[in-house]
């Protein structure tokens, strides 16, 4: 029996190595693939890669190209970003997620100095080892390319082992060390194109936030034999949410108004949009400067999502006749009354900034103006600017300048 099975073995072998050899020789012509085959993958990547400006599609259409063209079993763009400095990995499906860390610089100045594509373990194991390097490993890499745009590193490629039996040859580092100068300059150029976007966006949005910001300002100031008023505004190259307003409250009394919304642009100005319009509503009915901020609190904490939108407010009503100013504050910059004498005093009495809890209480404080006496109603950002040179530059001088405003309007 042994010698019949040992017959069998021996006729077995013959008979099927015909047809192992066929089987090879089909998957060798079926995989391996010749210079023209490099040669249509690098024209017809070339030309799909120049009209891409999408980030998102750029990465999917290398990933695909490199896995199902080279037969790579997985492919990982990573993305370098400058601000701060950190990587951030894409695979076929999905963002796997960033990496920062103070040893990014160096893991980029290694991959700086690397020519690729090269293998990753070669590499690995001259550099020093960092939690960059086991990051990376985490990802079973085998080849490392790095992405250039002229001398800036915008990326790399991390590739698994080829899929079966294969293995990289010499034309899969040529096609590679092609692929990826194009890539580079691509990835580089989505990035810029992308960052032009959100440029443009931006700057729609704060025009139209400058549109409302105006459209809540007054048109016209009020006269009175009674009191003078002005008023100066000069919008930042970020709009925010200031704003300010007279409200004729009958029988000759005046309110005044000055806030400011936390945040900038569209956000900011549609959330004073709103609580003017409250105001206005709470004037008409003739409120007293409490219930008036009490109203407009539990405005704003409807829309305040959890605290994280507020609105610091001061609204006062003023009568000409007695000099009486009522008013109170909302965690607003304190205004000055500033008296003939060159004296002053802060409007600090009133509560809580708006938005923050709906149930705040807030009181009322009250200044009685005498002849030629000024009050100055201002924003965080007339305490922000640059300081005249005839003032300290110290923050805390704000009070002298508004005396200074006020009796510069005296002379």
């Amino acid at each position: 029996m042994p010698i019949l099975d040992a017959g069998f073995i021996i006729v077995a072998v013959i008979f099927f190595q015909p047809i192992m050899s066929m089987v090879e020789d089909g998957m060798a012509r079926l995989f391996k693939r010749d210079r023209t085959d490099y040669r249509r993958i690098v024209e017809r990547f070339s030309s799909e890669i120049v009209r891409i400006v999408d980030l998102k599609e750029l990465q999917q259409q290398v990933i695909s190209t490199l896995e199902d063209d080279l037969m790579v079993d997985s492919v990982i763009l990573a993305q370098v970003l400058d601000r701060p400095a950190r990587i951030r990995f894409f695979s076929r499906s999905r963002l796997e997620g960033d990496y920062s860390d103070p040893d990014v610089r160096e893991f980029l100045d290694v991959l700086s100095s690397t020519e690729g594509p090269v293998y990753y373990e070669s590499v690995a194991a001259q550099a020093h080892q960092s939690h960059a390097w086991s990051v990376l490993a985490g990802f079973k890499p085998y080849l490392l390319v790095p992405l250039r745009a002229g001398r800036d590193v915008a990326g790399f490629l991390l590739l698994s082992r080829k899929s079966g039996p294969f293995r990289y040859s010499e034309e899969d580092f040529t096609i590679l060390q092609v692929l990826s100068n194009q890539v580079g300059v691509a990835l580089s150029n989505a990035v810029l194109y992308g960052e032009s976007l959100v440029k443009r966006r931006m700057e729609e949005e704060l025009a139209v936030a400058r549109e409302i910001q105006f459209a809540l300002l007054p048109e016209s100031l009020p006269q009175s034999e009674f009191y003078e008023v002005d008023a100066f505004t000069r919008p930042a190259r970020e709009v925010g949410g200031d704003f300010y307003d007279f409200l004729s409250l009958g029988s000759g009394n005046l309110g005044v108004v000055i806030g400011d919304a936390s945040g900038k642009s569209v956000p900011a100005a549609l959330m004073i949009a709103q609580l003017q319009a409250v105001l206005k509503n709470q004037v008409r009915e003739g409120l007293p400067v409490v219930r008036v901020m009490e109203s407009l609190n539990r405005c704003a904490a409807t829309g305040s999502q959890g605290g994280e939108r507020y609105v610091t407010m001061v609204y006062g009503q003023f009568d000409p006749l007695t000099g009486d100013f009522r008013y109170c504050n909302a965690g607003h910059n304190y205004p000055l009354h500033v008296r003939q004498d060159g004296s002053w005093q802060t409007l600090d009495q009133g509560g809580l900034l708006l938005g923050v809890f709906d149930d705040a209480q807030y009181v009322e404080g009250q200044v009685q103006l005498l002849p030629d006496d000024v009050l100055v109603f201002y924003t965080d950002g007339f305490t922000e600017i640059s300081t005249p040179t005839r003032w300290s530059s110290a923050k805390n001088d704000w009070p002298m300048w508004c005396c200074a405003i006020a009796n510069a309007d005296h002379n």
